[in-house]
């Protein structure tokens, strides 16, 4: 018997199925739908400061001014590291945190989400961020990303080490 039928049989590591062409695309198109959003949303609650504090003060909420500036660099933050796919599993958890104070505190601290006669419910768009968030966080950016230019040069240095 030959000497290297001893040895285990050792696989290459590769890169996810998300790293492959039509996956990657479609990651980045969704992290730069879903950073649009959260960045159009900062610049509104920026532009429109007096009416953010406010909506905290309605709330059962600690200082409203120091958690609307808050709100406002998360969203900010959030929406640069999905742009640019650095972090993207922070961002999203960062996004889910976000989202669930949101639908907790303001969309749905005291009311019902569902009003009679209206044809959606309250805090839609939050419930699907917060399902945003989670795919991010689980999932990754993709290889159109800094994260993903990241992951693939340590597959690569690891196989460097198993093969050399």
């Amino acid at each position: 018997a030959p000497d290297d039928a001893d040895e285990p049989l050792v696989t290459k590591f590769t890169t996810p199925s998300t790293y492959k062409g039509l996956p990657s695309l479609g990651v980045l198109l969704f992290r730069l739908v879903i950073a649009a959003v959260v960045g159009i949303r900062a610049w509104q609650h920026i532009t429109h400061l007096s009416a953010t504090r406010d909506m905290w003060a309605a709330t059962i909420a600690p200082s409203p001014g120091i958690i609307a500036w808050t709100q406002i660099g998360l969203e900010i933050a959030i929406a640069v590291m999905l742009v640019l796919g650095l972090g993207t599993r922070i961002a999203g958890l960062l996004l889910l945190i976000l989202a669930i104070a949101q639908l907790a505190f303001v969309q749905w601290g005291v009311v019902s989400p569902f009003q009679p006669g209206a044809a959606d419910f309250i805090g839609a768009v939050d419930v699907m961020l917060a399902g945003a968030g989670v795919l991010f966080a689980t999932v990754g950016g993709g290889r159109i990303a800094f994260d993903g230019a990241i992951h693939t040069g340590h597959i690569g240095r690891k196989n460097d080490k198993l093969f050399a």
